[in-house]
């Protein structure tokens, strides 16, 4: 399954997505479309199908993510929603980009996700690695309806039949379909109570040491009291051990002392008790950070063995093309049709690539690109290629436009099927099957 992932959102008034391209303001209709505290939205243009789930969030905010598929469509929409829920789910877990409050409402970790590009480059290889690893039901797009305005869109239920779904999705620009509420996995709802929970015991205990502490420093002051009392006493008792008469008085004195003392002893103990309740309270929290360190061990050594994979590719291979768009133009670079947009027979002339690329190492690179017609393999020569096209490939992804192919004469090529192949070498790096209408 060939397909691209983003993650967007609006945090604080302000709309964030990752990468950043002119996908921004489908994502900003998305947010504008969606009502519901969970919804799956999709936006067809063209041959592209876009999927997204928003998860609203504390402060009308909301998260999203969404992935792009070429030339087909999901029959059954609604059972991306658990996918979707379950992707959400690990994001507030790992709390890079969206985490928990301490009274476990939803925020966002970070204001822009470009902020924390590593974190956001992760996640979207999760997302594309747990799409294509899912056994979802696709089929071929059906022609584009050109009686349904570019703006109009459809709101749907979960509950509404699957093929009714499916047909909306693919004859309308923009469908919404709405879930009753927001259903949390059960891994995030055990997570937040943890988390309501901990930070409810931590306040409790913090209250309670504060009581105690004032407390004990005012049994201490009395202490200190009825300790100078004793002392006077003791020489009243030594000044005047001649009158008797004063026995009984000195004898209630240290009665007093005796049940001042028990008091204290007994002050002692609750302190004692309190202070083994909050020494438990500590050990509970050793063992979640103990059980947080082992988990973060175990993500890296899996990080490590990705690392380990992609050194092996390339070795063999410079870069892996993610995406690819189109456009129809002339000789001296004027658009005819832009990137994205249906081209035609009747005024096509080159047809100009621009690819998506990862890339595993920093070097010049040249591509043998081959532009296969309805008539087979479109060359000039004796190759057997059409062309090639070399560019400085940089690490990471990256976008880069390619040199064009065809002629200056309008209507150059035919109607029909075609497909871009970029091949590196005997391995085949990307493909793109479009269609001139």
């Amino acid at each position: 399954m060939n397909l691209t992932a983003y993650i967007f959102g609006l945090f604080a008034g302000t709309q964030t997505q990752y990468p950043s391209d002119y996908t921004s303001r489908i994502f900003d209709r998305f947010i504008n479309l969606s009502s519901g505290e969970d919804d799956i939205l999709t936006h067809r243009d063209g041959d592209l199908m876009y999927y997204g789930y928003i998860r609203k969030l504390s402060g009308n905010q909301s998260f999203g993510i969404c992935i792009v598929l070429n030339g087909i469509m999901i029959n059954t929409p609604t059972i991306l929603l658990p996918i979707f829920e379950s992707i959400f789910t690990d994001v507030v877990m790992k709390g890079d980009l969206i985490r928990l409050s301490g009274n476990g409402e939803l925020i966002p970790a970070t204001q822009l996700f470009t902020y924390k590009q590593t974190q956001s480059e992760k996640l979207l290889n999760q997302i594309i690695a747990t799409f294509r690893k899912s056994k979802i039901s696709t089929s071929g797009l059906p022609p584009v309806s050109f009686g349904i305005g570019i703006n109009e869109s459809k709101k749907l239920s979960v509950h509404d039949n699957i093929s009714d779904i499916a047909g909306c999705t693919a004859e309308y620009p923009y469908t919404v379909i709405s879930s009753d509420n927001a259903q949390n996995t059960a891994e995030l709802n055990d997570y937040i109570s943890t988390v309501k929970r901990l930070s409810s015991e931590n306040e409790s205990i913090l209250s309670k040491y504060h009581q105690l502490s004032k407390e004990h420093d005012k049994l201490k002051r009395k202490k200190m009291q009825f300790q100078l009392v004793a002392f006077l006493l003791l020489g009243l008792s030594v000044c005047a051990a001649g009158l008797f008469f004063l026995y009984d008085n000195l004898s209630s004195a240290e009665s007093s002392l005796e049940y001042a003392q028990s008091r204290l002893d007994i002050a002692s103990n609750t302190i004692q008790y309190q202070t083994q309740e909050l020494k438990e309270k500590n050990d509970s929290i050793f063992v979640l950070r103990h059980n947080y360190n082992t988990e973060v061990t175990i993500r890296k050594k899996a990080e490590d063995e990705l690392e380990q994979v992609n050194n092996t590719i390339s070795s063999h291979i410079p870069v892996i093309i993610t995406n690819i768009e189109v456009k129809n133009e002339k000789r001296d670079g004027t658009t005819i049709s832009p990137f994205g947009s249906s081209i035609y027979s009747h005024n096509s002339c080159y047809l100009t690539p621009r690819i998506t690329y990862y890339g595993f190492d920093e070097k010049p690179v040249t591509l043998n690109v081959k532009l296969y017609t309805p008539n087979g393999l479109s060359t000039s020569g004796n190759q057997n290629y059409s062309y090639s096209a070399s560019f400085n490939c940089t690490k990471g992804y990256n976008t880069q436009s390619l040199d064009g192919w065809g002629g200056n004469i309008a209507g150059h090529w035919a109607p029909g099927r075609y497909v871009f192949e970029f091949w590196y070498n005997n391995y085949c790096v990307g493909s793109y099957p479009f269609r001139i209408y």
